[in-house]
């Protein structure tokens, strides 16, 4: 009886009135225990149940109150994340974790949710130190696939077109703002290879043909171009 009891306790009432939700919107929640703060997601789903998730994006730690839904997806205000509305899962880059999905109960005219039951998502990526990934691209998504591959041991290199000498960061709206480089060290499994642009790839070669654009040693001082070398190179997209 008393287990009964405690566990019951674990339930707690939120703000939401299931009747509030829209098949193509959301509400979002605020719930708090043991002194920490839980940011939730609810949303109702086409047939008709309700989904409660972690509206913290994954990929940035940003709740996700400007976030736009468009049928089962939920896209992420910040850098474009797009999430399954229903189990919370990866839709498209740069998040690569899934958001948490949380158990709830009707109660009459209100939502409760288990904190403390936390529904599965996944299952991690174990990976042969032997592997070697090639990621075109090193912007947010790129980054973030590298870092999250190279914690797997795999051996990666990002090829970026930016003369940027690491991974970027660029708004959605527009090219015209500024990069804004990621500060965070780079893992040691990852190569990364700036002022690099990919000519073509040779699925069955498993191979990749780049050119290095670089600045013109002759030239010195503001507003000097690049100079494109007419030596490629071909680098191998897996391990042998």
């Amino acid at each position: 009886m008393l287990r009964a009891l405690r566990r019951q306790s674990n339930w707690l009432k939120t703000k939401v009135n299931p009747s509030a939700l829209s098949s193509g919107g959301f509400i979002l929640d605020k719930l708090e225990k043991d002194g920490f703060e839980h940011n939730l997601l609810f949303a109702k789903l086409t047939d008709g149940s309700i989904s409660c998730l972690s509206s913290v994006c994954s990929h940035r730690p940003v709740v996700m109150e400007k976030a736009q839904r468009h049928e089962d997806e939920l896209r992420c205000h910040c850098h474009g994340a797009i999430f399954d509305i229903e189990s919370g899962a990866v839709r498209c880059a740069p998040a690569l974790k899934p958001l948490q999905k949380y158990k709830i109960r009707m109660n009459n005219d209100s939502i409760e949710v288990d904190l403390d039951q936390l529904i599965p998502q996944y299952t991690e990526h174990s990976a042969s130190s032997s592997e070697n990934v090639v990621i075109i691209g090193g912007g947010a998504a790129g980054a973030a696939a590298a870092e999250s591959l190279a914690s797997s041991g795999v051996t990666v290199n990002v090829l970026s077109k930016e003369a940027a000498a690491g991974p970027y960061d660029r708004t959605l709206i527009s090219k015209r703002f500024a990069e804004v480089p990621l500060t965070k060290e780079l893992h040691k499994n990852i190569s990364y290879l700036s002022s690099t642009e990919v000519l073509s790839i040779d699925p069955k070669a498993k191979t990749i043909r780049i050119k290095r654009i670089l600045p013109d040693p002759n030239k010195v001082g503001c507003g000097r171009k690049a100079k494109e070398y007419d030596s490629y190179h071909k680098m191998n997209l897996c391990s042998s």
